[in-house]
């Protein structure tokens, strides 16, 4: 088996937590990446809050992406509980196109009406948990990454793959063991997230029951 540290949560107000920062303040296009292994697939469950300017989050097994916390865009039944998911959700301001990919594949694609919220200043991002201490998330976590521009088909299903070894604006590996969540990425000061309540676990880094080797740097 391929076995990887990761964040457990158990549902009880566990989160990561950025400081304040603005991390869209140049980057009006934006991806947000990250492994997760929900524990269920029942209820409202963030997985990405940052009030006012963006919010991804799983309802039921579907996942749901607000890139401009406005319009909503959903990726229906996608979710398998206990199993790894690859999410990829992206916003392209030149066109206001906004797409969910699943495990590589595009599950929606639309346009966005909604005001776009870059530049809309300083906030804390929450991994995991609403800013309200609502909407808690249930399971596992790894490799999160935001890139200042909006990936293609082609990069979401190579970053899935794990052949795509650009390195993000801003990123946690979470595969630290203990304490904080390391930043990594080309920003010059990307922030670490501070770990409250979820905990470091070993898991099985499986994908549709086979074993998953990458040779992405966020995996390795």
């Amino acid at each position: 088996m391929d076995s990887r540290a990761c964040i457990s949560f158990d549902g009880a107000d566990d989160r990561l937590v950025s400081p304040s920062f603005d991390f869209r303040g140049s980057a009006a296009s934006y991806t947000v990446a990250m492994w997760i292994k929900p524990t269920d697939v029942s209820g409202l469950e963030r997985l990405v809050f940052q009030d006012d300017i963006m919010s991804l989050y799983c309802s039921d097994d579907d996942i749901v992406w607000l890139p401009n916390f406005g319009t909503a865009f959903t990726a229906s039944t996608v979710l398998t509980a206990g199993q790894w998911h690859h999410i990829i959700a992206t916003f392209n301001a030149s066109d206001n196109a906004v797409a969910v990919y699943v495990d590589g594949i595009s599950e929606v694609t639309g346009t966005d009406t909604t005001t776009d919220t870059t530049g809309e200043g300083a906030a804390v991002i929450y991994f995991g948990y609403e800013d309200d201490t609502t909407d808690d998330y249930t399971g596992s976590m790894r490799d999160i990454r935001m890139y200042d521009y909006a990936l293609s088909a082609d990069q979401a299903a190579s970053l899935f793959r794990g052949s795509y070894n650009v390195t993000p604006e801003y990123g946690w590996k979470l595969d630290e063991g203990t304490g904080n969540a390391s930043g990594w990425g080309t920003d010059a000061s990307p922030p670490d997230l501070a770990v409250s309540g979820a905990s470091w676990v070993t898991s099985n880094f499986t994908v549709n029951g086979a074993a998953r080797i990458h040779t992405n740097g966020g995996l390795t």
